[in-house]
């Protein structure tokens, strides 16, 4: 099991433009869309 499958992220202000970077590189590094939570967004960026 790697590091990402067993954990959940909630990435506040993550609609804006660091959250944007940061989502963008945890799924570069192998985290799971279903796995990122960006609250007041309608999907994760």
């Amino acid at each position: 099991m790697g590091f990402w499958e067993s954990k959940r992220f909630v990435v506040t202000g993550g609609a804006g433009f660091l959250g944007t970077h940061l989502v963008r590189k945890m799924r570069a590094r192998g985290a799971p869309d279903a796995h990122i939570v960006v609250p007041g967004s309608r999907t994760t960026t």
